[in-house]
């Protein structure tokens, strides 16, 4: 087991080294003002460190985005897990086992929190192309035995895109046009505007 283990990190070190050569003939950029004037300026916990000459900071050029250390494969990584249903603390032995990289519970989370934000944000620019027809429905939940409280769907029959949510203590006509109203600021045109298409 030794024997592979320090035959892998020879092999790793190869590696590190000719990607090393590579970046420096003019394809290493620096990530803080963009500028191609940069020098080897030591290694850090393996990965090659540079020196920008114009904005006199160093920086190791790895697959990571701005003012991370974590490589982006390692974070889709992360993310890809979380969504796919595993634990904050078994995605971190993840990381750790496949990538040498031991992450905290906490790190993950913040992952999360962050690109979850950027993603929602981002789809938000692309509203829902849905059909004409939609189906709303109404579900009474009890609570504690003595509160009713109303739970509101409405889905576009042929994508089956969910389109809005509420909930409300009354199941009135008023309620069901929030509903159609919520629905409606989500589409790509109003109701009035598929009357004018038809």
């Amino acid at each position: 087991m030794t024997t592979e283990k320090s035959l892998w990190n020879v092999v790793k070190g190869l590696i590190r080294k000719k990607e090393s050569n590579l970046k420096h003939q003019g394809m290493v950029k620096c990530k803080y003002c963009g500028s191609e004037d940069v020098v080897k300026f030591g290694t850090y916990h393996g990965n090659q460190r540079w020196w920008c000459k114009e904005c006199k900071r160093k920086f190791i050029d790895t697959d990571t985005i701005f003012k991370m250390k974590t490589p982006i494969r390692q974070i889709s990584s992360a993310l890809s897990a979380y969504y796919g249903g595993m634990s904050l603390d078994n995605i971190g032995m993840h990381l750790e086992q496949h990538y040498n990289n031991p992450v905290t519970d906490a790190g993950v989370y913040n992952w999360v929190k962050r690109f979850t934000k950027e993603a929602v944000d981002k789809a938000r620019e692309y509203p829902p192309n849905v059909g004409d027809v939609w189906i709303a429905d109404e579900t009474a939940l009890n609570i504690g035995g003595s509160h009713k409280v109303w739970f509101w769907d409405i889905m576009d029959a042929k994508t089956r895109f969910l389109l809005a949510s509420h909930i409300s203590t009354k199941r009135t006509t008023q309620d069901a046009l929030l509903l159609m109203k919520l629905a409606e600021a989500h589409c790509l045109y109003t109701w009035s505007q598929r009357k004018m298409r038809a």
